[in-house]
Protein backbone atom coordinates (compact mmCIF):
# COMPACT_ATOMS: atom_id res chain seq x y z
CA UNK A 1 0.00 0.00 0.00
CA UNK A 2 2.90 2.34 0.79
CA UNK A 3 4.32 1.73 -2.64
CA UNK A 4 0.98 2.49 -4.26
CA UNK A 5 0.57 5.69 -2.31
CA UNK A 6 4.11 6.71 -3.12
CA UNK A 7 3.77 6.06 -6.80
CA UNK A 8 0.34 7.54 -7.40
CA UNK A 9 1.56 11.03 -6.59
CA UNK A 10 3.77 11.34 -9.63
CA UNK A 11 2.73 13.86 -12.22
CA UNK A 12 -0.29 15.74 -10.98
CA UNK A 13 0.61 19.14 -12.37
CA UNK A 14 2.40 20.64 -15.35
CA UNK A 15 5.83 22.18 -15.29
CA UNK A 16 8.66 23.08 -17.55
CA UNK A 17 10.37 19.71 -17.63
CA UNK A 18 14.13 19.36 -17.09
CA UNK A 19 15.95 19.81 -20.35
CA UNK A 20 18.19 16.79 -19.80
CA UNK A 21 15.28 14.39 -20.22
CA UNK A 22 14.20 14.43 -23.87
CA UNK A 23 10.83 12.98 -24.71
CA UNK A 24 11.16 9.91 -26.93
CA UNK A 25 9.52 10.43 -30.28
CA UNK A 26 6.77 8.06 -31.42
CA UNK A 27 8.08 5.03 -33.21
CA UNK A 28 9.07 5.89 -36.74
CA UNK A 29 9.70 2.33 -37.84
CA UNK A 30 6.11 1.28 -37.22
CA UNK A 31 4.00 0.72 -40.32
CA UNK A 32 2.00 3.70 -41.48
CA UNK A 33 -1.51 2.36 -41.96
CA UNK A 34 -2.87 5.51 -43.58
CA UNK A 35 -4.64 3.80 -46.46
CA UNK A 36 -6.07 0.89 -44.42
CA UNK A 37 -7.48 3.30 -41.80
CA UNK A 38 -8.92 5.61 -44.43
CA UNK A 39 -10.47 2.71 -46.32
CA UNK A 40 -11.98 1.33 -43.14
CA UNK A 41 -13.45 4.70 -42.16
CA UNK A 42 -14.81 5.23 -45.66
CA UNK A 43 -16.59 1.88 -45.40
CA UNK A 44 -18.23 2.85 -42.08
CA UNK A 45 -19.97 6.23 -42.39
CA UNK A 46 -20.89 6.54 -38.71
CA UNK A 47 -17.28 6.19 -37.63
CA UNK A 48 -16.10 8.43 -40.43
CA UNK A 49 -18.46 11.21 -39.33
CA UNK A 50 -16.97 11.05 -35.85
CA UNK A 51 -13.46 11.02 -37.27
CA UNK A 52 -14.11 14.02 -39.52
CA UNK A 53 -15.78 15.92 -36.70
CA UNK A 54 -12.90 15.23 -34.34
CA UNK A 55 -10.24 16.14 -36.90
CA UNK A 56 -12.15 19.25 -37.87
CA UNK A 57 -12.31 20.40 -34.26
CA UNK A 58 -8.59 19.75 -33.77
CA UNK A 59 -7.75 21.66 -36.96
CA UNK A 60 -10.11 24.57 -36.34
CA UNK A 61 -9.71 25.16 -32.58
CA UNK A 62 -6.06 25.83 -31.62
CA UNK A 63 -6.86 26.04 -27.90
CA UNK A 64 -7.86 22.38 -27.91
CA UNK A 65 -6.22 21.29 -31.15
CA UNK A 66 -2.57 21.98 -30.33
CA UNK A 67 -2.44 20.05 -27.04
CA UNK A 68 -4.69 17.36 -28.51
CA UNK A 69 -2.31 16.83 -31.42
CA UNK A 70 0.60 16.53 -29.01
CA UNK A 71 -1.42 14.02 -27.03
CA UNK A 72 -2.28 11.80 -29.99
CA UNK A 73 1.38 11.92 -30.94
CA UNK A 74 2.15 10.30 -27.59
CA UNK A 75 -0.61 7.75 -28.14
CA UNK A 76 1.14 6.68 -31.32
CA UNK A 77 3.92 5.35 -29.10
CA UNK A 78 3.75 1.77 -27.88
CA UNK A 79 5.84 2.93 -24.93
CA UNK A 80 3.13 5.25 -23.61
CA UNK A 81 -0.27 4.23 -25.00
CA UNK A 82 -1.08 1.20 -22.78
CA UNK A 83 -0.71 3.18 -19.54
CA UNK A 84 -2.74 6.11 -20.89
CA UNK A 85 -5.56 3.86 -22.08
CA UNK A 86 -5.64 1.95 -18.80
CA UNK A 87 -6.03 5.22 -16.87
CA UNK A 88 -8.80 6.49 -19.15
CA UNK A 89 -10.67 3.21 -18.86
CA UNK A 90 -10.23 3.31 -15.08
CA UNK A 91 -11.95 6.71 -14.95
CA UNK A 92 -14.64 5.57 -17.39
CA UNK A 93 -15.55 2.71 -15.08
CA UNK A 94 -15.49 4.94 -11.97
CA UNK A 95 -17.87 7.91 -12.44
CA UNK A 96 -17.14 9.26 -8.96
CA UNK A 97 -13.41 9.40 -9.65
CA UNK A 98 -14.08 10.88 -13.09
CA UNK A 99 -16.10 13.67 -11.49
CA UNK A 100 -13.33 14.44 -8.98
CA UNK A 101 -10.74 14.44 -11.77
CA UNK A 102 -12.82 16.86 -13.85
CA UNK A 103 -13.38 19.18 -10.87
CA UNK A 104 -9.66 19.11 -10.19
CA UNK A 105 -8.73 20.24 -13.67
CA UNK A 106 -11.63 22.65 -13.86
CA UNK A 107 -10.29 24.42 -10.77
CA UNK A 108 -6.72 24.50 -12.07
CA UNK A 109 -7.81 25.78 -15.47
CA UNK A 110 -9.74 28.68 -13.92
CA UNK A 111 -7.31 29.55 -11.12
CA UNK A 112 -3.77 30.32 -12.34
CA UNK A 113 -2.48 31.11 -8.83
CA UNK A 114 -3.58 27.75 -7.45
CA UNK A 115 -2.23 25.96 -10.51
CA UNK A 116 1.18 27.61 -10.22
CA UNK A 117 1.45 26.70 -6.54
CA UNK A 118 0.77 23.06 -7.22
CA UNK A 119 2.99 23.11 -10.26
CA UNK A 120 5.85 24.31 -8.10
CA UNK A 121 5.47 21.24 -5.91
CA UNK A 122 5.53 19.08 -8.99
CA UNK A 123 8.63 20.86 -10.25
CA UNK A 124 10.32 20.14 -6.92
CA UNK A 125 9.43 16.46 -7.08
CA UNK A 126 10.73 16.01 -10.60
CA UNK A 127 13.87 17.91 -9.66
CA UNK A 128 14.53 15.51 -6.76
CA UNK A 129 13.87 12.26 -8.65
CA UNK A 130 17.10 10.77 -7.31
CA UNK A 131 15.69 10.97 -3.77
CA UNK A 132 13.33 8.10 -4.59
CA UNK A 133 9.83 7.21 -3.46
CA UNK A 134 10.29 8.41 0.12
CA UNK A 135 10.68 12.00 -1.03
CA UNK A 136 7.73 11.55 -3.38
CA UNK A 137 5.67 10.36 -0.42
CA UNK A 138 6.49 13.64 1.35
CA UNK A 139 5.41 15.71 -1.65
CA UNK A 140 2.20 13.69 -1.87
CA UNK A 141 1.48 14.50 1.77
CA UNK A 142 2.07 18.21 1.15
CA UNK A 143 -0.32 18.17 -1.81
CA UNK A 144 -3.13 16.15 -0.32
CA UNK A 145 -2.90 17.43 3.30
CA UNK A 146 -1.30 20.88 3.22
CA UNK A 147 -3.20 22.04 6.29
CA UNK A 148 -1.63 19.23 8.34
CA UNK A 149 1.86 19.78 6.91
CA UNK A 150 2.13 23.57 7.22
CA UNK A 151 2.63 23.74 11.03
CA UNK A 152 5.64 21.41 10.78
CA UNK A 153 7.10 23.33 7.86
CA UNK A 154 6.80 26.57 9.84
CA UNK A 155 8.85 24.95 12.61
CA UNK A 156 11.44 23.78 10.07
CA UNK A 157 10.45 20.17 10.83
CA UNK A 158 11.64 20.56 14.42
CA UNK A 159 9.79 19.30 17.48
CA UNK A 160 7.86 16.14 18.22
CA UNK A 161 4.95 14.58 16.41
CA UNK A 162 6.42 14.91 12.91
CA UNK A 163 4.33 12.76 10.56
CA UNK A 164 6.19 9.81 9.12
CA UNK A 165 5.48 11.04 5.58
CA UNK A 166 7.48 14.24 6.27
CA UNK A 167 10.51 12.60 7.86
CA UNK A 168 12.34 12.10 4.52
CA UNK A 169 12.42 15.90 4.17
CA UNK A 170 14.65 16.32 7.20
CA UNK A 171 17.87 15.04 5.65
CA UNK A 172 17.22 16.78 2.33
CA UNK A 173 16.41 20.06 4.07
CA UNK A 174 19.73 19.93 5.92
CA UNK A 175 21.55 19.70 2.61
CA UNK A 176 19.31 22.25 0.87
CA UNK A 177 17.73 24.76 3.31
CA UNK A 178 16.25 26.73 0.43
CA UNK A 179 14.19 23.70 -0.55
CA UNK A 180 12.32 23.73 2.74
CA UNK A 181 11.48 27.42 2.31
CA UNK A 182 10.19 26.84 -1.19
CA UNK A 183 7.97 24.01 -0.01
CA UNK A 184 6.55 26.16 2.80
CA UNK A 185 5.74 28.98 0.37
CA UNK A 186 3.98 26.60 -2.02
CA UNK A 187 1.88 25.06 0.74
CA UNK A 188 0.96 28.49 2.13
CA UNK A 189 -0.21 29.70 -1.28
CA UNK A 190 -2.22 26.52 -1.84
CA UNK A 191 -4.14 27.03 1.40
CA UNK A 192 -4.94 30.62 0.44
CA UNK A 193 -7.22 29.36 -2.36
CA UNK A 194 -10.71 28.39 -1.12
CA UNK A 195 -11.31 26.17 -4.14
CA UNK A 196 -8.51 23.85 -3.04
CA UNK A 197 -10.58 22.08 -0.38
CA UNK A 198 -13.71 21.86 -2.55
CA UNK A 199 -12.37 21.03 -6.02
CA UNK A 200 -8.73 19.95 -5.76
CA UNK A 201 -8.25 18.08 -2.52
CA UNK A 202 -11.02 15.48 -3.15
CA UNK A 203 -9.08 14.13 -6.16
CA UNK A 204 -5.67 14.25 -4.49
CA UNK A 205 -6.83 12.62 -1.26
CA UNK A 206 -8.59 9.74 -3.05
CA UNK A 207 -5.88 8.84 -5.54
CA UNK A 208 -4.79 5.75 -3.61
CA UNK A 209 -8.36 4.41 -3.48
CA UNK A 210 -8.88 5.01 -7.18
CA UNK A 211 -5.62 3.27 -7.98
CA UNK A 212 -6.71 0.19 -6.03
CA UNK A 213 -10.13 0.07 -7.71
CA UNK A 214 -8.61 0.50 -11.17
CA UNK A 215 -6.02 -2.21 -10.74
CA UNK A 216 -3.08 0.19 -10.54
CA UNK A 217 -4.05 2.26 -13.60
CA UNK A 218 -2.75 5.51 -12.16
CA UNK A 219 0.37 3.84 -10.79
CA UNK A 220 1.28 2.75 -14.32
CA UNK A 221 0.74 6.23 -15.71
CA UNK A 222 2.57 7.92 -12.82
CA UNK A 223 5.57 5.63 -13.27
CA UNK A 224 5.69 6.66 -16.92
CA UNK A 225 5.61 10.33 -15.96
CA UNK A 226 8.40 9.94 -13.42
CA UNK A 227 10.57 8.19 -15.99
CA UNK A 228 9.85 10.85 -18.62
CA UNK A 229 8.48 14.13 -17.18
CA UNK A 230 7.84 15.70 -20.62
CA UNK A 231 5.12 13.08 -21.13
CA UNK A 232 3.34 14.52 -18.14
CA UNK A 233 3.61 18.04 -19.48
CA UNK A 234 1.73 16.96 -22.63
CA UNK A 235 -0.91 15.12 -20.58
CA UNK A 236 -1.39 17.99 -18.16
CA UNK A 237 -1.68 20.72 -20.80
CA UNK A 238 -4.22 18.66 -22.69
CA UNK A 239 -6.37 18.23 -19.57
CA UNK A 240 -6.18 21.94 -18.83
CA UNK A 241 -7.34 22.74 -22.37
CA UNK A 242 -10.19 20.22 -22.30
CA UNK A 243 -11.40 21.61 -18.97
CA UNK A 244 -12.17 24.90 -20.70
CA UNK A 245 -14.84 23.23 -22.87
CA UNK A 246 -16.47 20.34 -20.98
CA UNK A 247 -18.92 19.55 -23.79
CA UNK A 248 -16.16 19.18 -26.40
CA UNK A 249 -14.11 17.26 -23.82
CA UNK A 250 -16.89 14.69 -23.37
CA UNK A 251 -17.23 14.13 -27.12
CA UNK A 252 -13.46 13.86 -27.56
CA UNK A 253 -13.35 11.27 -24.79
CA UNK A 254 -16.21 9.41 -26.43
CA UNK A 255 -14.42 9.26 -29.76
CA UNK A 256 -11.20 8.02 -28.16
CA UNK A 257 -13.25 5.39 -26.36
CA UNK A 258 -14.78 4.24 -29.64
CA UNK A 259 -11.30 4.06 -31.19
CA UNK A 260 -10.11 1.87 -28.32
CA UNK A 261 -13.05 -0.45 -28.83
CA UNK A 262 -12.66 -0.81 -32.59
CA UNK A 263 -9.89 -3.29 -33.41
CA UNK A 264 -9.53 -1.98 -36.96
CA UNK A 265 -8.65 1.44 -35.48
CA UNK A 266 -7.02 1.24 -32.07
CA UNK A 267 -3.29 1.83 -32.26
CA UNK A 268 -3.46 2.14 -36.04
CA UNK A 269 -5.60 5.26 -35.75
CA UNK A 270 -3.01 7.14 -33.70
CA UNK A 271 -0.23 6.20 -36.06
CA UNK A 272 -2.53 7.34 -38.87
CA UNK A 273 -2.97 10.73 -37.18
CA UNK A 274 0.75 10.97 -36.47
CA UNK A 275 1.58 10.21 -40.08
CA UNK A 276 -0.38 13.25 -41.21
CA UNK A 277 2.01 16.10 -41.86
CA UNK A 278 1.30 18.61 -39.10
CA UNK A 279 2.98 21.31 -41.14
CA UNK A 280 0.52 20.86 -43.98
CA UNK A 281 -1.66 23.80 -42.95
CA UNK A 282 -3.79 23.88 -46.15
CA UNK A 283 -4.67 20.21 -45.68
CA UNK A 284 -5.66 20.81 -42.05
CA UNK A 285 -7.79 23.77 -43.07
CA UNK A 286 -9.48 21.74 -45.79
CA UNK A 287 -10.50 19.14 -43.22
CA UNK A 288 -12.00 21.83 -41.01
CA UNK A 289 -13.80 23.44 -43.94
CA UNK A 290 -15.19 20.09 -45.04
CA UNK A 291 -16.64 19.45 -41.61
CA UNK A 292 -18.07 22.95 -41.39
CA UNK A 293 -19.69 22.56 -44.80
CA UNK A 294 -21.24 19.19 -44.02
CA UNK A 295 -22.28 19.75 -40.42
CA UNK A 296 -22.52 23.57 -40.30
CA UNK A 297 -19.87 23.54 -37.64
CA UNK A 298 -22.03 21.42 -35.31
CA UNK A 299 -19.27 19.19 -33.97
CA UNK A 300 -19.44 18.27 -31.37
CA UNK A 301 -23.22 17.82 -31.64
CA UNK A 302 -25.29 19.77 -29.12
CA UNK A 303 -26.47 16.68 -27.27
CA UNK A 304 -24.37 14.67 -24.85
CA UNK A 305 -22.44 11.74 -26.33
CA UNK A 306 -23.82 8.22 -25.92
CA UNK A 307 -22.59 6.39 -22.85
CA UNK A 308 -19.54 4.19 -23.18
CA UNK A 309 -19.62 1.07 -21.11
CA UNK A 310 -16.64 -0.99 -20.05
CA UNK A 311 -14.72 -2.71 -22.79
CA UNK A 312 -16.23 -6.10 -21.99
CA UNK A 313 -19.84 -4.95 -22.41
CA UNK A 314 -19.39 -2.23 -25.01
CA UNK A 315 -21.46 -2.70 -28.14
CA UNK A 316 -19.37 -1.47 -31.10
CA UNK A 317 -20.89 0.87 -33.63
CA UNK A 318 -19.97 -1.58 -36.38
CA UNK A 319 -22.42 -4.51 -36.43
CA UNK A 320 -20.83 -7.90 -36.17
CA UNK A 321 -21.00 -10.06 -39.31
CA UNK A 322 -23.74 -12.72 -39.31
CA UNK A 323 -22.60 -16.04 -37.89
CA UNK A 324 -21.59 -18.76 -40.28
CA UNK A 325 -24.01 -21.71 -40.58
CA UNK A 326 -22.94 -24.63 -38.41
CA UNK A 327 -20.97 -27.37 -40.05
CA UNK A 328 -22.64 -30.79 -40.09
CA UNK A 329 -21.48 -33.03 -37.31
CA UNK A 330 -19.04 -35.72 -38.30
CA UNK A 331 -18.97 -39.01 -36.43
CA UNK A 332 -15.53 -40.17 -35.39
CA UNK A 333 -14.16 -43.16 -37.16
CA UNK A 334 -15.68 -46.38 -35.89
CA UNK A 335 -18.72 -44.68 -34.29
CA UNK A 336 -22.29 -44.75 -35.56
CA UNK A 337 -24.86 -42.03 -35.27
CA UNK A 338 -27.62 -44.61 -34.63
CA UNK A 339 -29.49 -43.92 -37.89
CA UNK A 340 -29.64 -46.83 -40.38
CA UNK A 341 -27.25 -46.42 -43.21
CA UNK A 342 -28.58 -46.87 -46.75
CA UNK A 343 -27.60 -50.08 -48.51
CA UNK A 344 -24.77 -49.76 -50.92
CA UNK A 345 -25.99 -50.13 -54.52
CA UNK A 346 -24.92 -53.26 -56.36
CA UNK A 347 -22.46 -52.62 -59.13
CA UNK A 348 -23.81 -53.31 -62.64
CA UNK A 349 -22.97 -56.73 -64.14
CA UNK A 350 -20.38 -56.66 -66.84
CA UNK A 351 -21.54 -58.19 -70.22
CA UNK A 352 -20.24 -61.62 -71.03
CA UNK A 353 -17.26 -61.96 -73.32
CA UNK A 354 -18.32 -63.12 -76.89
CA UNK A 355 -17.02 -66.52 -78.05
CA UNK A 356 -14.11 -66.49 -80.39
CA UNK A 357 -14.78 -68.05 -83.80
CA UNK A 358 -12.03 -70.34 -85.01
CA UNK A 359 -10.82 -70.61 -88.60
CA UNK A 360 -11.83 -74.26 -88.91
CA UNK A 361 -15.43 -73.57 -87.87
CA UNK A 362 -15.62 -70.85 -90.46
CA UNK A 363 -14.60 -73.30 -93.17
CA UNK A 364 -17.32 -75.81 -92.11
CA UNK A 365 -20.05 -73.23 -92.30
CA UNK A 366 -19.00 -71.81 -95.63
CA UNK A 367 -20.96 -73.23 -98.63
Amino acid sequence: MKLVCALVIYGLLGIESPGEIPRPAPETNAPRPVMPVEKFLAAHPELNRLNEGYRGLVAGNPTIGVPESDWTGLLASERFRPAAHAFDEGLLNDPEAQGRFDSFYGALSGNPALRQSLEQLQHTEFGQRSAGVDFSSSIEFLRSSPEAALPFLEKNLQGGGLPKALQPLMDIAKQNPQLLGDLKNSVTQILQNPSFSTDVQPWLSKLGEFDQRSGGAYRQLATQFMACPPDFEVWHKRNLALAQDPHARDWIRYWHGVVRRTPELGAHYYRYLHSMDKKDVPAAQSVAQKVLAIQNGAWPPPEAPPPLQGCASFQPLIPAPPPMPPMPALNPAGESSGAPRPAMPKPPAFPGRPAMRTYQRERQISP
